[in-house]
């Protein structure tokens, strides 16, 4: 069954509070007070397969709060006061596939997983500064990650070779509003079946560009270049690299004109439905 505790001024999650609830599939305890969970609160929660506690007052959680509920396939943490996050909360879970930790205070992701099933993860509007590589090398099955709006995000071993190259399932990839240092990390090459990739808002060098390949990203159809420093030179570096199936290509914000034989660029896009293009002034 479902139950929907939502919208209420629960401030804290005892072990007896879902006793003997053992058929209960969804919980939703979105935009409550809750700033502590007792260890064992879901004990008897064998078939819970999703919960939703964002919106709320949590800083940490016991590492053995998911323990027994092996089923969860998706679990909202979203808007609420965590500084640090421990992978090793969900060691339990190998049917777990969405994990929302966006609108938190994460500086620190620390210690990685096998998560053998996670397909979606969001970290984004958070501070975060320091991640374990780790975390995602142990996300073999990940689709969409999310790292949009972590501007000081920095590695914390740094090795080309390993960073993300176990993602061969990635489709889509935010990287708006990040740090460059995070970017240049990322073998794009291991992404040739990326859907959409977003790189808006970040002071892109040409370099970094050419060596993403393009034209062999066959599935690709979006890519938001918003505001990413991206000028006449850029363009025609591009042109001779870039992937015409696509159908949205934002380039809003940028020093860029289709003139002197770029608008190659625009007339090979043989499926574009969307160009958003509007030149910085100033």
């Amino acid at each position: 069954g479902y139950l929907y505790l939502s919208n209420n001024k629960l401030e804290f999650v005892k072990k007896h509070h879902f006793s003997d609830l053992d058929s209960l599939v969804k919980l939703d305890l979105r935009n409550n007070a809750i700033s502590s969970i007792e260890r064992d609160s879901f004990f008897s929660l064998s078939n819970l397969k999703f919960i939703d506690l964002g919106d709320n007052c949590l800083f940490g959680l016991d590492s053995s709060l998911f323990l027994h509920t092996p089923n969860l396939a998706t679990i909202y943490l979203d808007s609420n006061l965590f500084k640090k996050f421990d992978m090793q909360s969900f060691n339990n879970l190998k049917k777990l596939k969405n994990v929302f930790l966006n609108g938190n205070k994460i500086a620190n992701l620390d210690s990685s997983v096998y998560l053998e099933s996670l397909e979606g993860l969001d970290l984004a509007n958070n501070n975060v500064k320091q991640i374990d590589l780790n975390v995602f090398n142990s996300l073999p099955m990940l689709i969409s990650l999310n790292l949009n709006n972590n501007r000081q995000i920095k590695a914390k071993s740094i090795n080309n070779d390993a960073f993300l190259i176990n993602l061969p399932k990635l489709r889509y990839l935010y990287l708006n509003y990040t740090s460059i240092e995070l970017i240049q990390l990322f073998n794009f090459s291991s992404f040739l079946g990326l859907k959409e990739l977003c790189l808006s808002f970040n002071s892109l060098k040409p370099e970094l560009l050419v060596h993403i390949p393009f034209n062999r990203m066959l599935f690709l159809t979006k890519i938001d270049l918003t505001r990413a420093n991206i000028d006449q030179s850029t363009i025609g570096l591009l042109k001779d690299n870039f992937n015409y199936n696509l159908a949205e290509i934002m380039l809003s914000f940028n020093q860029v004109n289709f003139s002197d034989g770029n608008n190659q660029f625009i007339y090979n896009a043989r499926y574009l439905t969307c160009l958003l293009y509007t030149s910085r002034r100033g």
